[in-house]
Formats: C-alpha cells, structure tokens, sequence
C-alpha cells in the first residue's frame, strides 16, 4: 500500500517569519469581510488555519462538513482577501489544495463608513 503524503512547502526553523500583514477594507469592501467573518463555518475554519496551514481534506475533518461545502467556504474567506490558497503536487502526481490565512489583523476605520 502506497502512504504517500503530499509534499508541503513548509517553511523550517532558520526561515524568516514573514511580515505581519493587516487588512483595511475600504467603505465598499467592509461588508465583504464582515460577510466572511459571519459565519460559524468560515469561523472555525478561519481558527484552525491560525495555527497552520491547512488541506482542504484537513479543513472538512476538522468541520466536519463535505469538501465542496468546505470550498465554497475557503472561497468566500479568499475573496474577502482572508485567505490564501495554492496547490500542491505529491508524489504520485495527485493535486491538493493548501489553504493559509492571508492576514494576522483586520482594521476597520468606522467614520470611512
């Protein structure tokens, strides 16, 4: 039996962390993320992507939920400029999709409203 696992870009402990990234939505893009944020789902998949980067698969067992409703989630947090995903290749040639968070904080000025 083949245990093959898909090979991650991970970085190691002598990499640089990357810069904190923070998000300021604009009067037009303040409901979009709110929107993202509203959800239990994309809550919980927000949390668990704070810690580590995650697989689809990983993100419907840690939900509980089918990997095209989880999807559906992961695309809405993309749109909102939440999260970022990219693919990944294994070994054997099979695809996955590797979804991180693409900020640490999000800033809201109220008075742009």
């Amino acid at each position: 039996m083949n245990n093959s696992r898909f090979t991650r870009q991970v970085p190691n402990a002598q990499s640089r962390p990357r810069p904190r990234r923070t998000l300021e939505p604009d009067g037009s893009e303040i409901l979009s993320v709110a929107t993202a944020m509203g959800s239990k789902t994309r809550w919980n998949i927000i949390k668990a992507l704070s810690t580590e980067t995650r697989t689809i698969q990983e993100l419907t067992e840690l939900v509980d939920l089918s990997k095209g409703t989880v999807s559906v989630h992961v695309k809405q947090l993309e749109e909102a400029g939440l999260a970022a995903s990219r693919f990944n290749v294994s070994d054997n040639g099979g695809v996955e999709k590797e979804i991180s968070l693409a900020v640490d904080e999000i800033k809201v000025d109220l008075s742009d409203i």
